[in-house]
């Protein structure tokens, strides 16, 4: 799961601009795992890049992008909010 994190991350960063950070929502479920996947990621992003989090219930969180909330990355621990 870490590396597919990373990888999804790795893959944000170029669409990001330095100075903003990488939006990530995720479920509040998967708080220790988007911590040290995260943290990992802004130390090793070859651009300076922070992550930004909104943690909550991934499907008040899907219904808050649908809506229009700006997200590079969506982490929901219900794969039928996928």
């Amino acid at each position: 799961m870490r590396f597919v994190l990373v990888s999804i991350a790795l893959l944000v960063a170029p669409m990001v601009s330095q100075a903003e950070p990488v939006r990530l929502h995720a479920a509040g479920s998967l708080k220790a795992a988007m911590a040290d996947t995260f943290s990992e990621f802004e130390a090793t992003s070859a651009v300076t890049h922070k992550v930004g989090t909104v943690l909550g219930a991934s499907g008040l969180l899907r219904e808050r992008i649908e809506k229009g909330e700006q997200t590079h990355v969506f982490a929901s621990a219900d794969t039928g909010y996928l």
